[in-house]
């Protein structure tokens, strides 16, 4: 419900959450009946991958590692741009296929325009 919180409590509630994880000490009412994870293999540099969703989570994003494409530069030239694939997994009883899309748009969008995040 972050939407309904000023920054200050998202940011607070988040610094309360890392500080509990890195010490061991969250309660499982604190990490557990959220709507959307995220797995991130890409660190391990497995570019892609499907996550298993856990239920009651709705939705995972599977988070890829990244890699040098070549793209046209505009100019007739190459240009190397580095590339993430993110994919989605959603549970089709609670979102439909086109919100799923919607939401790896938004989330597509907030990475190439973190500014859009503040907006």
């Amino acid at each position: 419900h972050t939407h309904t919180h000023t920054h200050t409590h998202t940011h607070t509630c988040h610094t309360h959450i890392h500080a509990g994880a890195r010490a061991n000490k969250l309660m499982p009412e604190e990490f557990t009946g959220g709507c959307t994870s995220v797995s991130n293999l890409g660190m391990f540099d497995i570019s892609e991958f499907i996550a298993v969703l856990n239920p009651p989570q709705s939705t995972i994003f599977a988070v890829g590692s990244t890699s040098a494409k070549a793209f046209p530069d505009g100019k007739g030239g190459i240009e190397a741009r580095n590339v993430m694939r993110v994919s989605v997994t959603h549970d089709a009883r609670v979102v439909d296929a086109f919100v799923a899309e919607k939401l790896c748009g938004a989330l597509k969008d907030g990475i190439e325009n973190p500014a859009l995040i503040f907006m």
